[in-house]
């Protein structure tokens, strides 16, 4: 009896070992939770660029599903996302992300950190899993039953300590540069022209621990790119770094998307990721807010066409004169010398607008003194996003929320009615005190 008492405690305990090993205890909890948590937040109101990105990523999946690829479409090929989400203690950091890269592709990210750009960073690479949702890596490994061979597709630079610190900057760039796959007798040059590259050659052996900050991201940077699997994420990797750095590390980039790397660029503002890619996601309260090309973006966020400014010496008949280089205009705003037209002819673009104002002006140069062209751009866009406020708190709420939901006392409408509002002052295409009266002199 006491030989079948100790093989029956021995199964059973290797059963617990075994069902804890393989985390079905963890999936049972994920699941369970899952249930009992729900988000409040639809995704209702998405932008063009939005369900387009997700009708995208659904489509691929249903090509991956179906094992008959699509000639020449690559959407997608490298990573896939679809619907992810991350919850931390009832929180969601992130909501509802869709997006797909294909081969040589580049996305940047732009948004705060507060509203989860680095998480999402942080759960596209495999650092961390997300709560709700699916990621694929090489159009088959999904980071939920492959994790090891999701990630090894995977590279992550971020502020986070990836490296020993006890190491010398050229033992730690060797080290990975072996783990990766390139040969003993590359080694040493490889690891050499990058850090020459990126100006480190001072601190080739010096301990990471001893390093400025800017020089740790560099650091990271080049741990990232060398020997670089198929896709990589770079967070914040031009911040505060000097001219011809960044131009080195732009450098590098395209010429590994020339190589067919997928690449993934995340900051807080819109500059840094021009001289890499012109589509853009913006991140906005945990969700993105919209994801298109720049070109797309800007049509879509602000008033059509170009905004023109022009500094008459004498009164003229505007509509006539402008009539003869452009077919489509609406003037704006008339204030003394100074004019305001709103350019809307389809065809034209920079060079154009500037090619036929030129003209314009060399055959009226009696009553034309000088003008200003101006467009929405990107970067005010961007920001006039992120200075609106979520309507939403990302709190996942329970079946169980109305029995113990915390009440959070607001403010009352007449407190708020007593607020000092600014009101917004300056407008592209009316003529106010600032900013045409500085440009012109006046």
């Amino acid at each position: 009896m006491e030989i079948y008492a100790m093989f029956s405690i021995a199964g059973v305990l290797s059963t617990l070992l075994l069902i804890w090993e393989y985390k079905y205890i963890h999936r049972l909890c994920s699941y369970v939770l899952k249930c009992l948590y729900f988000d409040l937040k639809e995704p209702e109101g998405e932008a063009e660029g939005v369900k387009q990105e997700k009708a995208d990523v659904l489509s691929k999946r249903k090509e991956m599903m179906s094992k008959t690829p699509v000639k020449g479409d690559t959407f997608g090929e490298y990573l896939l996302a679809k619907d992810v989400s991350r919850r931390v203690q009832g929180v969601y950091v992130i909501r509802h992300v869709n997006f797909g890269l294909g081969k040589g592709e580049a996305l940047a990210i732009s948004g705060l950190l507060k509203h989860g750009r680095l998480k999402l960073c942080e759960v596209v690479a495999g650092f961390r899993l997300p709560s709700d949702g699916r990621l694929w890596s090489a159009s088959k490994w999904s980071l939920n039953r492959n994790p090891y061979l999701y990630s090894r597709n995977i590279t992550l630079s971020c502020q986070h300590k990836t490296l020993p610190e006890w190491m010398t900057v050229y033992d730690a760039l060797a080290l990975i540069a072996v783990l990766r796959g390139i040969p003993k007798n590359r080694v040493k040059e490889e690891v050499h022209n990058y850090i020459d590259a990126l100006e480190l050659h001072n601190y080739t052996y010096t301990t990471i621990s001893h390093l400025e900050p800017k020089e740790v991201t560099r650091l990271h940077f080049l741990a990232a790119v060398i020997g670089a699997p198929p896709v990589i994420i770079l967070d914040e990797f031009t911040a505060y770094q000097k001219y011809s750095v960044r131009r080195a590390m732009y450098s590098i980039i395209n010429n590994l998307r020339k190589r067919g790397h997928a690449v993934i660029l995340s900051s807080s503002n819109v500059e840094s990721h021009m001289p890499v890619t012109n589509r853009l996601a913006i991140l906005f309260d945990g969700t993105i807010y919209d994801i298109d090309y720049i070109d797309n973006l800007v049509a879509r966020n602000s008033d059509p066409g170009y905004t023109v400014v022009v500094h008459l010496k004498n009164e003229v008949n505007v509509e006539r004169m402008f009539s003869h280089y452009f077919q489509n205009f609406i003037i704006n705003d008339v204030n003394e010398v100074l004019v305001n037209i709103q350019i809307l002819d389809s065809d034209l673009n920079w060079a154009k607008i500037f090619q036929r104002m030129e003209t314009l002006q060399a055959e009226n140069h009696h009553i034309v003194y000088s003008y200003v062209i101006s467009a929405v751009p990107i970067d005010y866009i961007y920001n006039s996003i992120l200075s609106t406020e979520g309507s939403e708190s990302g709190v996942a709420t329970s079946i169980f929320t109305k029995y113990f939901k915390k009440t959070i006392k607001s403010p009352t409408a007449a407190t708020l009615d007593n607020l000092k509002r600014f009101d917004k002052r300056y407008y592209i295409t009316k003529l106010k005190d600032l900013p045409w009266s500085v440009i012109f002199h006046r």
